[in-house]
Order: structure tokens, then C-alpha cells, then sequence
């Protein structure tokens, strides 16, 4: 059995850590099996690092997944979501999540102003249908929003409307 040892030792020694198995059990059809001391594969190099009890855990950042991080789901903005009717312009509520409309107009509220003045900080229209807009985002970009180019910040003037909560008077309050 030393002798294998030592003969196995030395041919990963002399084949930088690359070993050929040739099995010829079957003296028809020999089958040749390569073994690898780096984890990698020997046709193509596609290495793994070594193998640890926390490679498999998912709960913990050695063995989670890099794409989703270990949770199984990947947190992502679908466009089709955000803008169910790209033929409506900002005015009009094509910021669906933030879109409200009370008596069938669009409600003026905080995120309709905010929309408004980050437009109008960034120069996008917002009377032109979403599918129109051309915005200064490099081709990579696909999400729909304005990158900033310049670290002056944005002047959002937000105008909050009178609310009438139709309270008792305190004075009425028992407890």
C-alpha cells in the first residue's frame, strides 16, 4: 500500500498536482480518470475552493449563493410592474406603485410632487409618454430613473394639503 501511496505522491508531484488514472478492468474499453489536487476541472479549469463543512451551509456568506446571497430569491425592479402603461406620461401617473387617483384624476400627492421636481431637476419632460423619454443613463443602465452626473443636490419643494382627520374634541375622549 506504500508503495501506491508513494507512486500516486509523486505522479501529482511531476504533473503539477494533475493525476491520470487509466482503468483497463475492462481491457475492451479503458477508461481514463483525471484527478485534480486544486478543486479544478481538468479540461477546462473551472476551479472550486476547497471543500469545507460551510461550503454547504446557507447560512452563512462562505456557502450562500452569490446571486441571491443564500435567501433563494433575488430582489429585482420589474419594469412592466413599475410602468403597466408606458403610453402615460409622468402627469399622468406612470409611476404605477406611486400613482394615486382620487375621483378618477391623479391625486397631487408627495410622490406625484416628487416626481415632479426630480423631473424638472434632470430636465425630463414630464407631458411626454414614458416610451418617449430619453434619459442621460449610460446604455447599461435599464432601469428608468435619472442618474445624477452632478453632486449638486435636487431642490424638492413638496406642498402638503390641509387634512381633516374628523376627530372628537379631546375634551370627549373617555378612557
Amino acid at each position: 500500500m506504500q508503495r501506491l501511496t508513494d507512486t500516486v505522491e509523486t505522479a501529482l508531484r511531476l504533473g503539477n498536482g494533475v493525476l491520470v488514472v487509466s482503468d483497463v478492468s475492462d481491457r475492451d474499453n479503458p477508461v481514463d480518470r483525471a484527478f485534480n489536487e486544486q478543486f479544478a476541472c481538468t479540461k477546462c479549469g473551472a476551479s472550486v475552493g476547497e471543500i469545507e463543512p460551510r461550503t454547504f451551509s446557507f447560512n452563512t456568506p462562505h456557502g450562500a449563493c452569490p446571486a441571491c446571497t443564500g435567501l433563494g430569491i433575488k430582489l429585482e425592479i420589474d419594469p412592466d410592474l413599475v410602468f403597466p402603461n408606458p403610453q402615460l406620461t409622468l402627469e399622468q401617473g406612470a409611476i404605477h406603485p406611486w400613482s394615486r387617483r382620487e375621483h378618477g384624476a391623479v391625486y397631487d400627492g408627495y410622490y406625484h410632487q416628487l416626481v415632479r421636481a426630480v423631473a424638472q431637476h434632470y430636465g425630463i419632460p414630464t407631458n411626454v409618454p414614458v416610451t418617449d423619454v430619453e434619459l442621460p443613463l449610460p446604455p447599461a443602465v435599464s432601469v428608468k430613473a435619472p442618474v445624477s452626473t452632478s453632486p449638486a443636490p435636487a431642490r424638492l419643494p413638496i406642498v402638503s394639503s390641509p387634512v381633516s382627520w374628523n376627530s372628537a374634541p379631546a375634551s370627549t375622549v373617555t378612557a
